[in-house]
């Protein structure tokens, strides 16, 4: 239903150094919802922001997911990022720290079980890509960091974030990639064709374990969900099946 992996780069150094990716699965009757946030490794608290992010926009969209459906794009953007800068203002008053010291990237996925929509809600440097129907296609693309990579705490994120509805059944699988895996997944800019096939195939597992494989600077991690054995799941909830 849900695969997730995050692990720490081979740039900080030695093997059990703090990985700065959280990743985020939470549910209830009619909403599924996967996030992934990346920690900016210049920051002192990188990997406290990003669980506060990754934790702020899962539980709001969780509990209020109906709204966001309704909502333009304009309006979806500036309610999550308001909402995430507020939780982390809190942490960093209790920690006395400035609340530049807990940028992240954030991505997140909502799905609407009543409705079959799907959200996809991202800045930064992250990758939502779906597959299904022999097709691979990305949903929100990754901002150009050239100048400094978009974060949480970045003064016009709004005019850099993404927020797109879509219809969930069009697609079996649906993962959030941070920056650190998605590069292992592409060759010269194109899908890797092993990735690929593990895509369409729905071999989620597998694919952790082609990332897993390679050598990464940056820390790396993804969070899938298989958005048709979700619904299947939500069809059947409470109902006696007889065969």
């Amino acid at each position: 239903m849900v695969n997730l992996f995050s692990r720490a780069g081979s740039c900080h150094g030695y093997r059990d150094a703090e990985n700065q990716d959280a990743v985020l699965f939470r549910k209830n009757d009619r909403f599924s919802v996967i996030t992934l946030a990346d920690g900016i490794s210049v920051c002192s608290a990188a990997r406290k922001g990003a669980e506060a992010a990754c934790a702020a926009v899962t539980d709001i969209l969780v509990r209020k997911g109906g709204f966001f459906m309704k909502f333009d794009q304009g309006k979806t953007v500036d309610f999550l990022l308001s909402h995430i800068l507020y939780e982390l203002k809190k942490l960093a008053e209790q920690e006395g720290q400035a609340v530049e010291e807990y940028s992240s990237t954030i991505a997140s996925v909502l799905v609407d079980h009543a409705t079959g929509k799907m959200l996809c809600f991202s800045l930064g440097t992250s990758l939502i890509l779906a597959a299904g129907n022999g097709r691979c296609r990305v949903l929100t693309v990754p901002s150009d960091s050239t100048e400094g990579c978009c974060c949480t705490t970045t003064v016009y994120a709004a005019d850099m974030a993404q927020a797109v509805v879509t219809d969930a059944a069009a697609w079996d699988i649906v993962l959030i990639c941070s920056d650190g895996a998605w590069r292992l997944m592409y060759d010269r800019g194109h899908l890797n064709e092993q990735v690929r096939e593990m895509l369409l195939n729905q071999e989620c597992a597998r694919l952790e374990c082609f990332i897993e494989e390679k050598e990464c600077a940056d820390d790396y991690s993804c969070i899938s969900m298989n958005l048709q054995e979700l619904q299947r799941r939500q069809i059947y909830r409470g109902k006696t099946v007889s065969g």
